[in-house]
This record gives C-alpha cells, structure tokens and sequence, in this order.
C-alpha cells in the first residue's frame, strides 16, 4: 500500500505526519519550509522503522532500510509536489440562487459547462417529464414518461390528464412556485411528435419552456414569458 505525507502550513512555520506502521503512531515532524518539514519528517520516519524492528526483535538489514527510505521518500516527493502545484478548484457563482446544473440537452455537454438559473429549472424539469414515472428507485414518483405517449394515441381526457401530471411534476421542483402546461400532438403516426408548452413561475418570475420529443429527439427551448 501506497504511504501518503500529510503536509501542512505556511510561511515559516511547516509540519508534516505520516501513518508508517499500522503499531505505532503517526510520525509528525515541523520545520520552516515544507522542504525542512519533510526532511525531518523522512528522519523521523526512518527512526521509527528502526525503533519498531528493534522492539519486535527483527533484524533491519542494510536493504531493507533502503527499501524503507525509498518509500517515505516517494510519499515525501509527492507532497510537496502536491504543495508546490495544487489542484484548481472550480469558482462558480449562482447569483439567482436557483442552483447550478450541467446541460443535458440535446445531450450530457462533453465540456460540463454550468447552467443556471431559469435554464437549470427548465432542464430539471424537462428531464422529469422524459424520465418514465418508477424510473428512478430511489423516487418512484418522480417522471412522467412523456415519449411513451407518442403513439398511444391521446387525445380528450387523456391529454388533459397528462398536462395535469407534467403540472405535478414541474411543481415538485421546490424551486417552481407556480406551473401551467399545454400540451398537442402534432402530425400523425409515424411521424407524431408531442409538443409540451409550459410557464412555470420561480423567485425570478415567470418563464416559457417547450419541449418537443418525436422518436429520435427530445429538444427544449427555454423563452421570456
């Protein structure tokens, strides 16, 4: 198993530890640089392995201390690589406050943009429509399986009910406050194609959403209300 230097501070004031034996606490050690901390962290390390051999009563050949050293030196090396280049933290802000989101829509963006604000809603609540209703094991009510009405034939009643349920499932969003849904179905089998018109309304106000889904697609434009 890999050994992994836990190196912390700033300025002149460095310390260092390492869990090096599963017996034994872990070796800590301080120093001015992070370069100073590791160097008195690797000492100590090494200390350790000899002070541990000696109560077990095992024999600490000249190679096996090699092999020791190599190891907390690795570990050492990769700390202070990692002080010396951190990795990038990604800022985004969400200034509306209606959360941040990656897009789906036509697919999963490669780049992993954010989205926000009324296009995040707009999405979530797109991909609630799609999602067939039990789709998901951990929220059996979440979905309304909306491509699976293509060919079925609604119409009267049925298509009521249906915009009724995409209301239901944009409301479940708790950051849409208000839902009005219209739904038609344009052109005929096999070329039928469901056109779902919404206004829902958040903090920010209201806005339009039409998600239209035929058999190859599913594409959603997000208007001014």
């Amino acid at each position: 198993m890999s050994l992994e230097v836990t190196l912390t501070g700033s300025g002149l004031a460095w310390s260092a530890s390492l869990a090096l034996l599963s017996t034994a606490p872990p070796v800590e050690a301080s120093g001015q640089s992070p370069a100073a901390a590791l160097d008195a962290l690797r000492r100590a390390a090494l200390k350790q392995v000899a002070t541990e051999a000696l109560a077990q009563g095992v024999a600490l050949t000249p190679a096996g201390l090699v092999a020791a050293e190599a190891r907390v030196r690795a570990a050492c090396t990769v700390a202070l690589f990692k002080q010396q280049h951190p990795a990038p933290m990604l800022r985004v802000s969400d200034p509306d406050g209606l959360g941040l989101d990656v897009s789906t829509f036509p697919d999963l963006d490669p780049l992993f943009k954010p989205i926000r604000g009324q296009r995040a809603v707009a999405e979530a609540v797109a991909r609630r429509w799609l999602t067939p209703l039990g789709g998901l094991v951990y929220a059996p009510d979440y979905g309304a399986g909306l491509a699976s009405y293509l060919n079925a034939g609604v119409s009267g009643p049925r298509l009521r009910a249906l915009e009724a349920a995409l209301a239901t499932q944009a409301l479940a969003d708790e950051r849409v406050q208000a839902a009005a849904v219209a739904l038609v179905v344009v052109g005929a089998a096999p070329a039928v194609s469901l056109r779902a018109s919404a206004t829902l309304t958040t903090a920010l106000g209201p806005f339009a959403l039409v998600l239209t889904v035929d058999q190859l697609a599913a594409n959603l434009e997000v208007l001014r209300a």
